[in-house]
């Protein structure tokens, strides 16, 4: 079975902003939450490794990763 991509990485879950904000809005359908869910994530340190381990997972996505994506 394949490691998963975000079994690698290290960071301070403070550091995070899915840690930090709520969960929830990673999965809005607000398009204001789902704006503050994209500024959130730019600035992440993991945010490609965030978006590879999603799609590893099958797509299983907010509506923020899937927009990271295709940047």
């Amino acid at each position: 079975m394949p490691t998963s991509t975000m079994s690698s990485i290290s960071a301070p879950e403070s550091s995070l902003p899915c840690h930090a904000a709520d969960p929830d809005l990673w999965f809005a359908e607000n398009p204001a939450d789902l704006e503050r869910a994209k500024v959130l994530c730019a600035g992440c340190p993991i945010r490609r490794a965030c978006l590879a381990a999603a799609l590893e997972r099958g797509g299983q996505a907010g509506p923020a990763d899937r927009a990271a994506g295709a940047q």
